[in-house]
């Protein structure tokens, strides 16, 4: 069966006689609107239209429903290509037209990079040591705050999971200082690794560590030190990540073709047709032919004045009127046969939405989000549901984060180099907010059940409080020193008042007997019970 482009004029021109002006425009203007990426507006569309097969129908109708069906049938199986530029395409599309996706992003990105309080970071940095220089904590500050880390680690972790490579640029000026982030969009970038799995370091063309391409002309070529390749599910043998949402492709191929034909369905069958039945009784078969296309004439006639009518299309807006006789049949009036009634031309598919609720459940299992945060979950127990699934999706948030913290601490580490500063001999960690996104009333138990089982442990000297503050509340070690010598101010402020009210209460040598003995039987009350 030979192919034709409904975009290409000349081979649309070249097509059979027995198709129509109307029909290949209408076709031409059905597929520019379902199959027009937004991304390459004059893009040929992904698929063909098949011809007229050896056996030509001229019914305009049936050439439409034919092109159709062949059409969305190849859609329907139309596998996804492997190849990485083609795999950014896909999700660029599957982003611009599937409202799960763009949920699942969001949700994923705001979830992991969502401060504690209004015009917080999402992120601090911990030292591991307490006598790290001062200049070099200032030199972490001063490049996070520099490069804007805090606004720009959303849209980094949001590339990455889409596309499932970052390659971010670390600018550095001719004073030695990083001074900004610049992204670099994926589809122009190329890793480039030796033979042992490690980044190649020379300096000319296919050498570089990465290197950017356009239209597959070389622009330029970077040292390994230069870009921060973040890369989301890669697996040990590729160099490349993997998009999110790579495994749900087939998933929405099939879900676009279908909910195509859904709404070619709807758009072709949106109203009812009529069926006129026209009384031809005692006609022959020329003359009852003659009747019905003068009965059709009529409906599309209109006349205006004596002797003049004009053409007037037939639609379901407009009122039908015809004249109805009775006839005699020995006696007995009947009925006569002229009558006009209503096709239902509705279809199943407007009902049966299983296959596509069945596709979509795919694409937003693929987003590793669970359904009740899209707000389409059906279970009435979706709380309880949502609750078990809160520690996976934290675990996914977890992850996310730490494609923010590489390329935070690369920019770190790169800043110390210039400076002078070895990284490796300062330790330090990128604290994120907790992402969990239980109940609160879940996280206080929660909160408080480990405070009863920190109690015992500190009771029995397996922990101290520092390792309770800095573990389990989250206190870095400045915060804690500086509680610390609050709290021991406060122990100490406590037993000196104690020891000045005991003091006060002992009566003087020489008191009167009956006080006395009361009071010093209060005041040896306490250390006779330690004694035993």
């Amino acid at each position: 069966m030979a192919l034709i482009n409904p975009n290409d004029p000349t081979e649309v021109a070249s097509a059979p006689a027995a198709r129509s002006t109307g029909l290949r425009a209408s076709i031409q203007r059905l597929f520019a609107g379902f199959k027009k990426s937004p991304f390459s507006p004059n893009a040929a569309p992904d698929t063909v239209l098949p011809s007229d097969s050896p056996k030509k129908s001229t019914q305009a109708g049936t050439a439409l429903a034919d092109v159709l069906d062949a059409t969305l049938f190849q859609a329907f199986f139309k596998g996804p290509s492997a190849e990485r530029l083609q795999v950014y395409k896909d999700m660029e599309e599957m982003l611009d037209t599937v409202d799960e996706v763009e949920s699942g992003l969001f949700i994923l990105g705001t979830n992991a990079t969502a401060p504690a309080r209004s015009g917080e970071a999402p992120f601090k940095i911990e030292w591991d040591e307490e006598d790290v220089p001062d200049v070099v904590k200032e030199i972490a500050e001063t490049v996070i705050e520099r490069c804007k880390f805090a606004e720009k680690v959303y849209p980094i972790i949001r590339e990455t999971l889409l596309y499932g490579d970052s390659f971010l640029q670390l600018v550095v000026t001719n004073d030695l200082i990083v001074s900004r982030v610049m992204y670099m969009p994926p589809q122009t970038m190329v890793r480039n690794e030796q033979l042992n799995g490690l980044l190649m370091e020379g300096n000319t063309e296919k050498e570089w560590a990465f290197e950017q391409y356009l239209d597959n002309e070389f622009v330029a070529g970077f040292y390994p030190w230069q870009i921060v390749h973040l890369r989301w599910n890669r697996t040990g043998s590729k160099i490349y990540g993997r998009p999110l949402l790579y495994s749900a492709r087939p998933a929405w191929y099939k879900l676009r073709a279908m909910e195509q034909a859904l709404v070619i369905n709807w758009v072709t069958r949106a109203f009812a047709r009529l069926l006129f039945i026209v009384d031809v009784t005692g006609l022959s078969s020329g003359e009852a032919q003659a009747k019905i296309r003068e009965f059709k004439r009529s409906l599309s006639m209109t006349r205006i004045d004596s002797g003049t009518a004009e053409k007037d299309s037939l639609s379901v807006a407009k009122d039908i009127f015809l004249g109805k006789s009775y006839q005699d049949f020995g006696g007995e009036h009947l009925s006569g046969l002229t009558d006009v009634k209503t096709l239902d031309t509705s279809s199943s598919a407007f009902e049966q939405l299983d296959p596509i609720e069945y596709y979509r459940n795919k694409i937003v299992m693929a987003t590793r989000v669970p359904k009740a945060y899209f707000g389409i979950e059906e279970d009435v127990n979706a709380k309880a549901t949502l609750t078990r699934e809160d520690i996976r999706f934290t675990n996914t948030l977890r992850y996310c984060q730490g494609l923010g913290s590489e390329a935070i601490r690369a920019a770190i580490n790169l800043s110390l180099l210039l400076q002078g500063f070895n990284p490796s001999n300062y330790k330090y960690k990128v604290w994120w907010n907790d992402p969990s996104a239980a109940d609160p009333v879940e996280k206080a138990n929660a909160y408080a059940d480990t405070a009863k089982g920190d109690a015992v442990y500190l009771q029995e000297g397996v922990i101290d409080r520092q390792y309770i503050a800095e573990r389990h509340i989250g206190m870095s070690s400045s915060e804690w020193a500086q509680i610390k010598v609050r709290a021991d101010a406060e122990v100490a402020q406590r037993r000196q008042d104690a020891i000045q009210e005991r003091q006060a209460t002992q009566v003087p040598v020489g008191g009167t007997s009956g006080n006395s003995s009361a009071v010093d039987k209060k005041v040896r009350q306490p250390s006779e019970r330690g004694q035993a």
